[in-house]
């Protein structure tokens, strides 16, 4: 199976077509779960699905009513923050969705958002190939010091 999300979405339409059964040990995308578009997709690891309820969870613990979630664009990004924001609305948590590519223009108009919005708890679901750029970019944007608070 493929390492990732997108990689799995992409390429199992491919398998399905041909009747082959496609298991990752790394694609946690909630996408994958729709059996009418994936039918032949399985995993070894759980989806997206509970990292969402838990981030929730931890928002009612912690009493957090207004969020940022700051996510890379893609297909892990995009249905992780759906989700968490599916969950927000139903129990009143304000989440303002943000997403950034792998650019630093993207990285600082995100930063720049979440100031200009006094987002102070920031769910940050980031890409491996962009960490290094985006923490760098929301340190020197002072988004890694007090008042913010970065979880991810």
């Amino acid at each position: 199976g493929c390492p990732t999300s997108a990689l799995s979405a992409a390429s199992n339409p491919i398998l399905n077509a041909y009747g082959l059964a496609q298991i990752s040990s790394a694609a946690t995308s909630i996408q994958l779960e729709d059996k009418a578009s994936f039918g032949s997709f399985y995993r070894t690891v759980p989806s997206d699905d509970i990292q969402a309820k838990c981030i929730i969870s931890m928002c009612q613990h912690f009493n957090w009513t207004k969020i940022a979630i700051l996510y890379y664009n893609d297909n892990y990004g995009t249905y992780l923050t759906n989700k968490i924001l599916e969950l927000g609305r139903n129990i009143g948590i304000k989440s303002h969705a943000i997403s950034y590519i792998n650019n630093t223009g993207s990285i600082y108009r995100a930063a720049n958002t979440i100031q200009k919005l006094e987002l102070y708890i920031i769910i940050l679901i980031p890409q491996n190939w962009a960490l290094k750029l985006t923490f760098n970019i929301l340190n020197k944007t002072g988004l890694m010091d007090f008042p913010y608070y970065i979880i991810g």
